[in-house]
């Protein structure tokens, strides 16, 4: 099963390739013009899932491909699918685990975390850094940014959630030149929030939901509006569209008659593809 996609152009001649981390472990690399292999084989440490893969810009235009998944691992790649560093999350993790640890020269065995989500963030100077979204096994989620082909955090922030992160995109929906973090989480009641990593502020929202306690998935994402943006929130049949501030006292209500689980926004078009899977 696939876990997660990512599209960029890995040679630099015009045509994206897609990045496909699966849960048998590997990340496959295909080219999107005819769907043959790019890579010559896939990158597979182990048979531990791979849940996140992107790319990263570095300096002078060179580009790396970060994935990791739940063998506790982030792995950076060159863009021909080739090991160049391993990253363990337990050499600066400071997620706690659950029940008693034993304790080694003043530091708890266990610090640890899968990979959730990994993202490039935009920088200034046309770099990205990675942001990592970790989770733990009592469902909580920290966040840590790394630069290119780093080993070490520059960072750490909390996701603003309150519970493990269900879904994460970066954006700058404002055009100010810096991006933030949309997130949602999974549960019974809608959760989003927007971080700005450059202040570290979070601007959140919540509404407890009184129907059926259904799991569900909170999307969040932007639409243009005027010459500002309006959040844009999915979680199962419901849409809510909010101002920049996440206002509850304003917002806009759509009710739809299906059940939706996830969404794309197109970057080009600013228009929002829905995906549905009606058998729970």
């Amino acid at each position: 099963m696939v876990r997660d996609l990512w599209c960029d152009d890995l040679d630099g001649d015009g045509s994206d390739e897609v990045l496909a981390a699966v849960s048998d472990g590997s990340v496959h690399c295909l080219k999107l013009s005819d769907g043959t292999a790019f890579w010559p084989q896939p990158f597979q440490p182990n048979e531990a899932p791979m849940n996140a893969v992107c790319t990263v810009r570095g300096a002078g235009g060179s580009k790396y491909v970060a994935c990791g998944g739940f063998d506790l691992n982030f792995y950076w790649l060159d863009t021909a699918g080739n090991l160049l560093s391993t990253v363990a999350s337990s050499t600066y993790s400071d997620m706690k685990p659950w029940g008693d640890a034993v304790e080694y020269l003043g530091r708890e065995i266990g610090y640890c975390h899968t990979v959730n989500f990994l993202r490039p963030l935009p920088q200034p100077d046309g770099t990205e850094h990675l942001m990592l979204d970790g989770m733990q096994i009592k469902l909580s989620s920290s966040i840590w940014e790394f630069a290119p082909l780093g080993t070490a955090p520059l960072r750490k922030f909390s996701n603003g959630l309150g519970d493990s992160t269900g879904t994460l995109e970066v954006g700058d929906p404002d055009g100010d030149g810096n991006a933030s973090l949309f997130m949602g989480r999974s549960g019974f009641d809608i959760k989003a929030a927007e971080m700005n990593p450059n202040s570290g502020f979070t601007t959140n929202y919540f509404e407890g939901l009184t129907d059926p306690q259904t799991y569900r998935s909170t999307h969040l994402t932007w639409i243009p509006s005027g010459s500002s943006y309006q959040h844009f929130v999915l979680c199962g049949h419901r849409i809510l569209l909010l101002g920049p501030q996440l206002d509850s006292a304003q917002v806009e209500r759509i009710t739809l008659p299906y059940t939706f689980n996830d969404l794309w926004r197109d970057p080009l078009s600013g228009r929002i593809l829905l995906a549905s899977s009606q058998d729970g």
